[in-house]
């Protein structure tokens, strides 16, 4: 069936096809139906053989209401990724956000799973202008949190560690120190490392244990880091020091045990050796009990 067709010989299939293009338009119904008549020319007066209309509504009326329902869906989903950003913008912010943002990125994919991957970059872009030319904002801690609850949806609904043995920081014993120059870590495939502008571990913590319809008042700027993982299905969240996120970052990174140890060592002038060893050790108990690394590698070392 070519888009020649008219309406009354259609098929079921390109009917449907029309009936997508237009309440899905991200600049509604109006322009959907123009972008629609590539899959069905249809002209104004013929609309009425496609959609009837009701008692009360014309077919173009009616369509609207398919439309603003499969909009409404499409911030209902965005709410569910982003609650705490909803919360802070309020309902009628998030709205706004929404609806310039879907006007951007549009879904595209059979599964809405990926719909709000832009989302903290469209609102980067649509940001008002910074306050002080050097401190970070109110406009950034909401592009911080919107980041942030994205990588929680994505540590949440990619692969984790479940399955895969753990493993033990003591089977790099047997290979010795003078050897650490050729040891790779391989990163669980859940690992994120976040470094923020805001304390929006705590944030986070405190939120969630806040009523709904209660103000979520934004923290003052304080430097943060974090690490992400999932385990047994449930994502977890790590605070990190400046060194630990920063030893992690070399490993995942790809440098070697050796070089990334020797790296840091140099980046903590302050430590003294037998502080930093200690602080080494309990990290890489925790990287073990946690599942932070799924095993390593030997290879040329660098």
């Amino acid at each position: 069936m070519s888009a020649t067709d008219s309406p009354n010989t259609a098929e079921l299939s390109v009917v449907q096809q029309w009936f997508q293009s237009v309440i899905t338009h991200p600049d509604g119904v109006q322009e959907g139906l123009v972008a629609a008549r590539s899959v069905l020319p249809l002209a104004p007066h013929e609309l009425e053989r496609i959609v009837t209309r009701s008692a009360r509504l014309e077919a173009g009326e009616r369509l609207a209401v398919y439309a603003n329902a499969y909009q409404a869906r499409l911030t209902e989903c965005l709410g569910e990724v982003f609650p705490l950003v909803r919360r802070v913008v309020g309902e009628s912010g998030f709205g706004d956000f929404t609806v310039g943002y879907l006007q951007d990125f549009p879904p595209r994919s059979y599964t809405l799973n990926g719909l709000g991957k832009n989302f903290a970059a469209y609102l980067e872009r649509v940001r008002p202008e910074r306050e002080a030319e050097n401190a970070p904002d109110w406009a950034d801690f909401v592009i911080e949190l919107a980041r942030f609850e994205w990588e929680l949806f994505e540590v949440f609904d990619g692969p984790g560690v479940e399955g895969l043995p753990p493993f033990q920081f003591a089977a790099l014993a047997g290979l010795g120190p003078e050897r650490w120059n050729e040891v790779r870590l391989q990163p669980a495939p859940c690992l994120r490392l976040l470094n923020f502008r805001f304390p929006l571990n705590d944030f986070f913590s405190s939120a969630r244990g806040t009523p709904d319809g209660e103000e979520l008042v934004a923290p003052e700027p304080l430097e943060s880091q974090m690490a992400l993982t999932r385990r047994e299905f449930v994502v977890r969240r790590h605070a990190l020091s400046a060194p630990e996120h920063r030893l992690l970052s070399a490993l995942v990174g790809g440098s070697t045990l050796g070089a990334a140890l020797a790296d840091d060592a140099a980046d903590s002038p302050d430590q003294t050796e037998p502080e930093l060893a200690a602080d080494v050790q309990g990290w890489f108990a925790r990287w073990s009990r946690e599942q932070f690394f799924t095993g390593f590698e030997l290879g040329v070392s660098g």
